[in-house]
């Protein structure tokens, strides 16, 4: 009966699991079927006859040896009901076990098919001489795309004992932002709060190096000026080449972004640039929330820095593991890169055009 059962539907390995080890056991046969009758509804038709014919013709009232009988017969039926509570418990625990079990491997290894997949992909398209086959709304900015002018992104950093974001932003969004918007080649202009170090990274797109050679009398007195009026410390300057982006929507006020630093072999960049288009762009496709992939690099001293926007800061956390799993294929693939620096970071100024 039990093979008939087993063949005519499947069965959760736990149940089959569990059935085998009961089925071993005599008394948790015996207990089984005394559990089983006595929920069945024979047993409250036999109770009512032999009920009946005690009452009237065995003994009279107050049947002192029935009620003994019956109060015996209570405490056995309560303990093998609570054995029975033991073994569904039991089973609840041990299928949910399995279900973890099982959900954890799959997971693991629809991880792995999708690593497995974008090697092939990537190998294909290196085969066939594909230089990567973009979607609308995603495009790479290059030498070879921007007839030899590649877009500079500016970032000076200051640093703010105390997260100012009240007078000394409006004074900066008002004044200082508006000028560097009027100079020719400037392609906007961002500031950016890290509120766990109180850091503040003010970021200018230009066009190419000559619009940002034409503002250079300018701009150290105008980045100064936003040092000072954040209370921030003496700010540092790098400068980087945009290389690639994504973007499905505009950055704006309130949005948070995740900042990677990442410090490779020179003679090793290119590969990077080529492994983050390839990896990144798949991994953060249709992912909710996400505005802008920006990648930009600084080819003299060896740093990659990727910024990721998203539309809130929950967003962005659950963005994590995705996060996680590309640094983890970008080492995998370049073992000289190290990630220096991760970062959260929310938009305080958003006055960025479109960077292509």
């Amino acid at each position: 009966m039990t093979g008939a059962r087993t063949r005519g539907r499947s069965e959760h390995p736990v149940v089959v699991r569990l059935r085998e080890h009961r089925n071993s056991d005599v008394q948790l046969r015996v207990a089984d079927a005394i559990t089983r009758f006595a929920g069945s509804m024979s047993f409250v038709y036999i109770h009512i006859v032999v009920f009946a014919f005690w009452m009237v013709s065995l003994e009279s009232t107050p049947w002192p040896t029935l009620t003994l009988v019956v109060s015996l017969e209570a405490i056995f039926l309560s303990t093998f009901v609570m054995i029975g509570q033991n073994r569904a418990a039991a089973f609840q625990q041990a299928k949910a076990d399995h279900d973890f079990v099982e959900q954890e491997a799959e997971l693991r290894t629809n991880t792995e098919l999708t690593r497995e997949i974008l090697v092939l992909a990537t190998e294909l398209q290196r085969r066939r001489g594909v230089d990567g086959a973009w979607e609308p709304g995603s495009h790479r900015v290059s030498p070879q795309s921007r007839g030899g002018d590649v877009m500079l992104i500016r970032i000076s950093t200051t640093q703010a004992p105390v997260p100012r974001t009240g007078e000394a932003i409006a004074f900066v969004h008002g004044e200082i932002q508006p000028e560097i918007s009027a100079m020719d080649g400037n392609r906007g202009f961002a500031l950016a709060l890290d509120r766990s170090s109180g850091r503040y990274l003010g970021i200018a797109a230009w066009t190419d190096r000559t619009a940002l050679e034409a503002g250079g009398d300018r701009a150290p007195g105008l980045i100064a000026d936003v040092a000072r009026r954040l209370h921030g410390s003496e700010p540092t300057v790098e400068l980087f080449d945009l290389v690639l982006m994504r973007s499905t929507k505009p950055v704006r006020v309130g949005y948070w972004g995740g900042l990677t630093r990442m410090e490779v072999p020179v003679h090793d960049l290119d590969r990077v640039v080529w492994k983050f288009e390839r990896t990144a762009f798949p991994l953060f496709e249709r992912h909710e929330g996400l505005a802008t992939i920006l990648l930009f690099v600084d080819r003299g001293r060896g740093v990659a820095v990727s910024a990721m926007w998203f539309d809130s800061l929950e967003v962005l956390r659950g963005s994590g593991p995705r996060a996680r799993e590309l640094g983890e294929m970008l080492v995998a693939d370049v073992p000289a890169l190290r990630i220096v620096e991760v970062s959260e970071l929310e938009v305080v100024i958003a006055e960025m055009g479109a960077l292509s």
